[in-house]
């Protein structure tokens, strides 16, 4: 709940003080009659103080593959702290703290997929691509990439440029069929032929 004991008020000359509940911003006053409010039966009233409290947290452990960075053993409630990440991985995000309960960063693996593929650009590729996501390096003219560039735990699986065929003219007496213009290295179309004509091979 967050509501925290800081205060126990006793009047022995109230002790119809009551059962009531009163709440000012941060602040509750509880209300109890007779002798509730003492283990030894007297016949005390008073009341019960409490405040929403806003606990700190403890960030000072580092997390796996990295250091603690700016965070301290007291991280005020909610504020944020970055700990620092050994080389091939890159911190998920900063350290929060909210009223005593640490969601700590991560330091997860990243690929070095700064370098471009033979026949192609860097695209939107860097030497910081964490692992579980991708990028897209660019391929030059006459070239596709038909797969980003994928990191997964540390490891890169890069794209590469393959080649490409303008298959997009369509063969005399014929139609273009399924042929386009990036017909990927190593793959076939079949184009359509008009009535009277056939195709006996596809285009490869």
């Amino acid at each position: 709940s967050g509501w925290t004991q800081v205060a126990k008020i006793e009047r022995a000359d109230a002790p119809s003080f009551g059962q009531a509940i009163s709440i000012d911003g941060e602040t509750a006053v509880v209300g109890v009659g007779l002798a509730e409010i003492n283990n030894a039966g007297e016949n005390l009233g008073g009341a019960f103080v409490y405040s929403m409290l806003h606990r700190p947290c403890d960030a000072s452990s580092p997390p796996a593959y990295g250091a603690v960075g700016d965070c301290t053993s007291v991280l005020a409630s909610g504020s944020t702290c970055r700990p620092t990440c050994d080389q091939g991985y890159a911190l998920s995000g900063p350290s929060v703290c909210m009223n005593g309960v640490l969601s700590p960063a991560i330091c997860i693996p990243v690929c070095d997929a700064s370098s471009p593929p033979a026949n192609g650009g860097v695209g939107n590729c860097t030497d910081q691509l964490l692992s579980g996501t991708t990028c897209q390096p660019t391929c030059d003219a006459g070239y596709v990439a038909p797969e980003p560039s994928v990191c997964d735990d540390g490891v890169l699986s890069p794209a590469i440029c393959i080649p490409v065929c303008d298959a997009s003219s369509p063969p005399a007496n014929g139609g273009v069929g399924n042929c386009t213009d990036q017909l990927l290295s190593g793959t076939t179309c079949q184009p359509t032929c008009d009535a009277g004509y056939v195709a006996p091979e596809p285009s490869v």
